[in-house]
């Protein structure tokens, strides 16, 4: 049986990967693939938060703001950190589908992905001083 710790290492160890990964394609020009998977490590760092917050299932979203909200977060984030979640929101859905991907890949440029990676880290690494 997975406990509430396993649960939430997992989560947490595909949120790393997924930073990792970002790094690894910003290194490969793939910009537009950067800020899907930035989205991603956050989504799956609340995520982790949420199951040792809570010792529930996380609940099944994407967005980002309301997974702040559901681990109790959304009073305690400053300015900055609220503004990468406004950067990361669109990134989730507007990368994956053409249509979209396309405005989005204007503003990715390689200058706003370096920023990217770092704000999302930055933001990684405060959400998990609320994982116990």
């Amino acid at each position: 049986m997975t406990t509430k710790n396993d649960a939430a290492n997992i989560w947490l160890d595909k949120a790393m990967s997924d930073i990792k990964a970002a790094r690894v394609l910003f290194g490969a020009d793939m910009y537009l693939h950067v800020g899907f998977m930035c989205h991603q490590a956050i989504e799956k760092s609340f995520k982790a938060c949420y199951i040792s917050l809570r010792d529930e299932r996380h609940p099944h979203t994407h967005n980002l703001e309301s997974l702040a909200d559901e681990c109790g977060l959304s009073e305690k984030i400053d300015d900055s950190k609220a503004a990468t979640l406004q950067k990361l929101m669109p990134l989730y859905t507007a990368t994956r589908y053409e249509d979209e991907g396309n405005a989005i890949a204007n503003l990715l440029t390689k200058s706003y992905c370096k920023t990217l990676i770092k704000e999302t880290g930055v933001l990684m690494n405060w959400i998990m001083q609320f994982i116990n």
